[in-house]
């Protein structure tokens, strides 16, 4: 079919589009099942980083054959950006229509990076875990410290436990009234990692990787651990000392190595993480198992997503719609 429209969707729009957590994660887990059958076109995401230290701004193309969807993701993190009032991530999203190349749309990825990373999180604790995990504990209270306790609770309801840490008191009591009005478990606030992480059947780390703070002998046995920061977060020790080692592409892991993620070398990988969605690998074979699943984060993901959005903007009429093409020059 021959595209109309341009789109332009604001963060305002795509967060007013209100499209149930179900469905996005639906469309992340056929990004990922994409991915593991080889249908998808994704090179490792190359990145620039300026100014200061843990800095990027990342170019991340994606094509998947099964869902027909193209796009690009220009999406940069800036950890100081706190002291300008101004977000960590921030960025754009291209669609493009994948028979003529034109872009269909524009849309702010903020929203998109933010829940598609916290869902990715949420399927790797959903297929890895133990049955029945109770207690969560997260590393980081920040922006994806919030979302993540929401997806893995969304995924795993059993759990009755959610613990945090962080080092800044006013995330800590921004993360308790923002969980506190859904979540009815057990929400315990902790100024030191050691209690919070200690024990726990599900760690997720979501801090910006510049210490490393989950020691080996809080990872219990039978444990998953899930770290978006490329196991910056975590001592050498307790990522060699896991039993299953996950990453969510290995060409693009090897690409970040070089950059100073996975401390001490990326160790030998058990699995792509779509491999275990899509029934290849299994992501336990034993309740004794630490699993540990790092996601760095992929295009086919965001793009999968996107598209979504940008069906359910066409059915409700949101957004600015702009001439497709106009004159030639």
């Amino acid at each position: 079919m021959k595209p109309v429209d341009f789109l332009y969707l604001s963060q305002e729009d795509v967060i007013a589009l209100n499209v149930p957590l179900a469905e996005v994660s639906r469309a992340v887990e056929r990004a990922l099942i994409e991915h593991a059958n080889k249908t998808v076109e994704m090179p490792p995401k190359p990145g620039v980083h300026p100014t200061y230290e843990n800095t990027f701004i990342h170019a991340m193309p994606a094509y998947l054959k099964g869902m027909d969807a193209c796009g690009i993701k220009w999406v940069g993190g800036f950890p100081r950006n706190h002291e300008y009032d101004l977000p960590n991530i921030s960025g754009l999203i291209v669609l493009n229509d994948t028979h003529t190349g034109i872009p269909l749309s524009v849309m702010d990825c903020r929203w998109v990076t933010t829940v598609r990373t916290a869902l990715v999180s949420s399927i790797a604790a959903r297929y890895c875990a133990n049955p029945k995990p109770s207690a969560l504990a997260i590393v980081g209270a920040g922006l994806q410290g919030r979302y993540h306790a929401l997806a893995i609770t969304h995924a795993l309801p059993g759990v009755s436990e959610i613990r945090c840490y962080d080092v800044f008191e006013n995330a800590l009591k921004r993360f308790q009234g923002w969980v506190s009005p859904w979540f009815k478990g057990k929400l315990v606030m902790c100024s030191d990692p050691g209690p919070c992480v200690r024990g726990a059947d599900i760690i997720a780390t979501c801090t910006p990787g510049d210490k490393a703070i989950v020691q080996n002998d809080w990872f219990k046995s039978g444990a998953t651990g899930i770290g978006i920061e490329g196991a910056c977060a975590w001592e050498i020790d307790a990522t060699r000392g896991a039993d299953k080692f996950i990453v969510d592409d290995i060409p693009q892991a090897r690409y970040f190595e070089k950059l100073g993620d996975f401390p001490g070398g990326l160790r030998d990988v058990y699995a792509e993480l779509g491999d275990v969605v899509a029934g290849h690998k299994k992501g336990r074979d034993n309740p004794n198992e630490r699993v540990l699943v790092t996601p760095l984060g992929l295009a086919v993901e965001d793009i999968a997503v996107a598209q979504v959005i940008y069906q359910k903007a066409l059915e409700r009429g949101a957004g600015t719609r702009l001439p497709l093409m106009s004159q030639e020059l």
